[in-house]
């Protein structure tokens, strides 16, 4: 059986060892950075086919021109990666426009579909000439992504155009993987999982939360990840994991704690995100019975999902089975998409009606947090098939390997 602080002879010297030579050891012990050039997605090769899709949505919805001003939509659409930018697509072009710090970027990255136009103002040059060019057309333009001040002013310079709100119309075409897609996600999750191995090794009493948050984001960077999904990486020990966001503080691991990690890397624009809890020491009675019963629900999950079904479903079924445990069954949703976003279409949640396909990939996440306690969520990342669900996430969740 594996040793547990509370069993070990000298836990109390290991308690006092100073976190800068565990760090160096971590950082010795670290593999050399496997990511490569294989596995940048050939624009060039999977754009077109998403413009074609898009261009069906927009038919579909009596559109004859759209609007992206999404970060994710507009490199999903065209391949550029930069932080500004917006992109039209009509049913015979795309025009993707940036000012003059992006103009050679976007001509690098973007697919040879898409025609980079440079801007001094967005609204006194392309814009003025588009809208006068396509009168009485009707454009799309996404809700959630442009700023009250940005839509005053599209309003204002379009002039015999149409304008129609839309939600999601990209995002729910990202929803469903490519096979490209899969295998970026896939390396993106080995990531984590390396990191979760790495950083078990070294939790101990006295180590604080934010030391521990550092060193799983630097091994992730070390592995070849371009960045976290979000920084900090969540470290959340004691009572404290009884928030599910909690931000991250000089707390120190103590004897008998409970440590909820969650984080995610990034590789090539695809994320992972993960969570899982680790005890110090053998756990409590209370602490073994609320893991089994979050493990068991994610199983649970897991079983309820595949292709057209809908995941307010599972959420509810999950949430039901956790009732019975106690106080603290979850509220946020059982789990959501994972990819060019770390939270994206489909959502598992009573609150949706989103509908699963295959191919798409989320998150199972179920977790029991109790104020003044504590709180265990598990997470995996899954891919939806026809019959069921192939799990991604390997770091092991038997009570076993999660003593420390």
């Amino acid at each position: 059986m594996k040793k547990s602080c509370r069993q070990e002879g000298d836990a109390g010297a290991q308690g006092n060892t100073p976190f800068s030579s565990i760090s160096q050891r971590g950082l010795e012990a670290a593999p050399e950075n496997i990511r490569s050039g294989s596995l940048k997605l050939n624009v060039h090769e999977v754009v077109p086919a998403r413009l074609k899709r898009l261009r069906q949505r927009l038919r579909e919805k009596n559109l004859d021109s759209f609007l992206a001003s999404e970060g994710a939509n507009i490199r999903y659409l065209s391949g550029f990666t930069g932080k500004e930018g917006y992109l039209i697509v009509n049913s015979d072009e795309a025009f993707l426009l940036v000012d003059s710090r992006y103009t050679l970027q976007a001509k690098q990255e973007a697919a040879a579909e898409i025609k980079v136009k440079e801007y001094k103002d967005l609204f006194h040059d392309f814009w003025s000439d588009y809208t006068r060019q396509n009168q009485k057309i009707t454009l799309g333009f996404e809700t959630r992504n442009l700023t009250h001040s940005q839509l005053l002013k599209l309003r204002k310079f379009t002039k015999g155009i149409k304008l129609v709100p839309t939600e999601f119309l990209v995002d729910g075409l990202r929803a469903v993987k490519e096979d490209k897609e899969v295998t970026l996600i896939r390396e993106a999750v080995s990531v984590a999982d390396k990191a979760l191995e790495f950083v078990k090794e070294l939790i101990r009493p006295g180590v604080s939360e934010r030391e521990l948050s550092w060193e799983v984001e630097k091994f992730c960077r070390e592995q070849g990840a371009e960045k976290m999904a979000w920084e900090p990486a969540i470290v959340a020990s004691g009572e404290n994991a009884a928030l599910p966001h909690h931000k991250v503080s000089e707390r120190k691991i103590e004897r008998n704690d409970l440590v909820l990690f969650d984080f995610g890397a990034v590789v090539e624009g695809y994320h992972s995100d993960v969570s899982r809890v680790f005890f110090v020491g053998l756990p409590t009675q209370e602490q073994r019975m609320v893991y089994q019963a979050v493990l068991e629900a994610q199983n649970l999950g897991k079983s309820l999902l595949f292709s057209g079904k809908a995941g307010a479903e599972a959420d509810q079924s999950v949430k039901n089975y956790l009732k019975n445990f106690g106080p603290g069954a979850y509220e946020h949703s059982l789990g959501h998409g994972v990819g060019l976003g770390v939270h994206e279409l489909p959502i598992l949640s009573l609150a949706r009606g989103d509908v699963l396909e295959k191919n798409s990939v989320v998150t199972v996440e179920p977790g029991i947090y109790r104020a003044g306690w504590g709180g265990v969520r598990i997470e995996d990342i899954v891919i939806i098939t026809s019959k069921g669900v192939e799990t991604l996430t390997q770091f092991p969740k038997d009570l076993e390997s999660v003593i420390v």
